[in-house]
């Protein structure tokens, strides 16, 4: 093989291996843009949990506010019905008291002889 041949040869070669290079720049060029393409997805889906968890916060900061009202409202109401039940517990003992001792006035003038004996 003359030098003329040689060189031929090897421009083929090199030809080639610029061709698989480039295809190979190509591939790489297309796997960096879904690189790129998915980072940017990634990144709202972040953002997406980001206002959700702000938000999750905000809510759960809320009801905790609430649950505390709710709380001390019916502790005050708790309170007031106990209070109540109390004097109504007071003031039946105090009209059992009366109620007995009328019985007892009612009895001794029904039956007099019978309640001296």
């Amino acid at each position: 093989m003359n030098n003329e041949e040689r060189i031929l040869t090897l421009l083929d070669e090199l030809k080639i291996g610029q061709a698989r290079l480039e295809a190979g720049q190509a591939k790489l060029e297309g796997d960096v843009s879904a690189l790129i393409y998915g980072q940017a997805k990634l990144e709202g889906d972040v953002s997406a949990l980001i206002i959700g968890q702000e938000k999750l916060e905000s809510d759960l900061a809320s009801i905790n506010k609430t649950v505390t009202r709710i709380e001390n409202e019916h502790g005050d109401k708790l309170d007031a019905l106990f209070d109540g039940y109390q004097r109504l517990n007071a003031k039946i003992s105090r009209i059992d008291e009366h109620v007995t001792m009328q019985d007892d006035v009612i009895l001794k003038r029904v039956f007099p002889v019978t309640m001296n004996h």
